[in-house]
């Protein structure tokens, strides 16, 4: 149903205040993504929690469903309107490709990778890298790349390896697309105090939602995703997630000793994935 529609169809049903925060809903759906429970709260000199409870009784859980069905709406008025031509959709994802690699660039803290760049160059240690799902797949790159650059370096998804669990003195990378990611929270509550010697962590997206502190942190800072199931479906967060590992690559390469050259010859028996 039209999000316009159904609050004008449910309106009568509110008392003077609801009525009043739905009209002022209704009078901003041009720029809802601006939106905010606070703006609104401001202008109509009510509870944030009377603005839930008004979206309530129109349809809505809260404001964030709100937008996500004018999102959709949106998407969809505008497929209509290009007779099923997608260039809208395409262009609009190019642009938020670009977009959030840019903010995340602009934003980045370049410290902590010459921090990262510098503990792998000069520790020497093991690398033990935990990624599961589809970030596995964009983790197995960062892998490959490690080992033809001379590191000792071991990959694991599985929460059931013994030898996942074995950090004891080694660099353990925890990588994540979403942030949300309930294996690694567990992978790294258990490894956290067995004497790992760099616990480091990659994320896709801003929030890398973790029980414990790690040693370096490097992530993007993407906050707004282009779809709402981001963790299903992480249509740009891969594209930071892989930009994040090639800039580490890339300084790397740029700084890596060639003295590294001699670890070459234990890469058949050190390295594996599991």
């Amino acid at each position: 149903m039209d999000v316009k529609y159904k609050f004008l169809n449910e309106i009568n049903k509110l008392s003077p205040q609801e009525k009043e925060i739905s009209n002022y809903i209704l009078e901003n759906l041009n720029s809802y993504k601006e939106l905010s429970l606070k703006n609104i709260s401001n202008k109509i000199k009510c509870e944030q929690s009377a603005i839930t409870k008004t979206l309530k009784k129109l349809g809505f859980s809260g404001l964030k469903e709100l937008k996500i069905s004018l999102d959709k709406q949106f998407y969809l008025d505008q497929e209509k309107q290009n007779d099923n031509d997608y260039s809208f959709l395409l262009q609009s994802f190019l642009e938020k490709i670009i977009t959030s690699i840019k903010k995340t660039n602009d934003d980045l803290n370049f410290e902590n990778f010459l921090k990262l760049s510098k503990t792998l160059l000069v520790s020497n240690k093991k690398i033990k890298i935990f990624a599961t799902g589809k970030t596995k797949i964009i983790a197995q790159l960062l892998f490959f790349q490690l080992i033809e650059m001379g590191f000792i370096v071991e990959i694991f998804s599985s929460l059931y390896d013994i030898n996942a669990f074995e950090v004891e003195d080694n660099i353990v990378i925890l990588i994540s697309l979403s942030g949300n990611n309930s294996k690694i929270n567990r992978y790294l509550n258990t490894i956290y105090n067995k004497k790992s010697y760099k616990i480091i962590a990659i994320c896709g997206s801003y929030n890398f939602f973790l029980d414990k502190e790690v040693d370096i942190l490097i992530k993007s800072n993407e906050t707004n995703f282009f779809v709402d199931n981001n963790k299903a479906n992480p249509f740009v967060e891969k594209y930071n997630l892989l930009y994040l590992i090639d800039l580490l690559l890339l300084i790397l390469s740029i700084n890596i000793d060639e003295d590294k050259k001699h670890f070459k010859s234990k890469i058949k028996s050190n390295n594996f994935i599991n």
